[in-house]
């Protein structure tokens, strides 16, 4: 459960650079 936590939050961390880049 805790992986689980840590990739969203690192997918949520992704998504949000790449829309600060773009």
């Amino acid at each position: 459960m805790y992986v689980v936590m840590r990739l969203s939050d690192v997918i949520l961390a992704a998504m949000m650079t790449s829309i600060d880049i773009h």
